[in-house]
């Protein structure tokens, strides 16, 4: 059984349990994923059809659907974001300067401009 496979967030999701772990060390602490959730995370396509296992393949459409409805938009859809995501969660301890952490300031700041221009 893994760690995480009662973990409440992935309530009424077919995400598989042996990547559950993977998703909530970077979620939580900022811990790289392996190859086919860092591919997931950077919306990599050809990347995830390249290192899903046939578990993941058949649950893809749930795993993508749950980072879209559960985790903080700031964590995925694009290597910048990840990296930045990563960048956060090591910076954040108890004892932030200002009271917030870097998650909350991340999570409450507007879009980059490269992030506006790829909407239009």
């Amino acid at each position: 059984m893994s760690d995480h496979e009662d973990d409440p967030r992935f309530d009424g999701w077919n995400v598989p349990a042996h990547i559950r772990g993977g998703i909530v060390r970077y979620i939580d602490n900022g811990i790289p994923p392996g190859s086919f959730l860092t591919a997931v995370i950077c919306n990599d396509l050809i990347g995830v059809c390249g290192k899903a296992d046939e578990i993941n393949r058949a649950a893809l459409f749930d795993i993508v659907s749950w980072f879209w409805n559960e985790a903080p938009s700031v964590c995925w859809k694009s290597q910048e974001h990840m990296s930045e995501w990563m960048r956060l969660r090591a910076q954040e301890s108890p004892s932030s300067p200002g009271g917030g952490s870097a998650l909350e300031a991340a999570e409450g700041a507007p879009p980059s401009a490269r992030e506006t221009e790829s909407k239009e």
